[in-house]
């Protein structure tokens, strides 16, 4: 119908578990330091953030997504609009980030931040494929990887032979 929207989705991970959310500050300091990012950070300050930390964040990862963004002196209205337009599955408030660091708007914030960096890993690895670098090693090694990383995941089951 018109004037309607759809009603907001709920996110399905778990954002307010603390293991998720230090899961997702390691994924975050991991892909920040290994990508020039030229501001101090650690697990505590991802804990609980300032706003404009977070800004800094934002800002870098953005222009990771585009080199050229230009962002205008309001960032806190642009940051839910750029995230839509990536279609970020779930809504970002304005509200929020000017809470940032609080405890009911951070881990939504800091998921919404590690989907973003998942995202830019995923084009990484795809311009890898592209470039051809994948064909010359076969694609073992992302085969390798993957099934590390399934490995790590997968709950340890015996096989009993006969």
């Amino acid at each position: 119908m018109y004037g309607r929207s759809e009603p907001a989705r709920q996110d399905p991970r778990p954002v307010s578990e603390k293991a998720f959310q230090h899961q997702c500050i390691r994924a975050l300091i991991t892909y920040l330091s290994g990508h020039g990012y030229d501001r101090p950070i650690s697990p505590k300050l991802l804990t609980t953030p300032t706003g404009k930390e977070f800004l800094y964040i934002v800002q870098f990862l953005f222009r990771r997504v585009d080199p050229n963004i230009k962002f205008g002196p309001k960032l806190e209205d642009e940051v839910p609009v750029l995230f839509k337009r990536l279609r970020y599955p779930f809504p970002i408030s304005k509200a929020a980030l000017y809470a940032v660091g609080s405890p009911h708007t951070w881990p939504a914030l800091l998921a919404a931040l590690t989907w973003l960096v998942e995202l830019l890993t995923y084009e990484e690895k795809a311009d890898l494929a592209k470039s051809g670098d994948f064909d010359r090693d076969n694609g073992h090694r992302v085969f390798f990887d993957y099934v590390g990383k399934a490995y790590q995941v997968a709950p340890v089951q015996q096989v009993k032979l006969k």
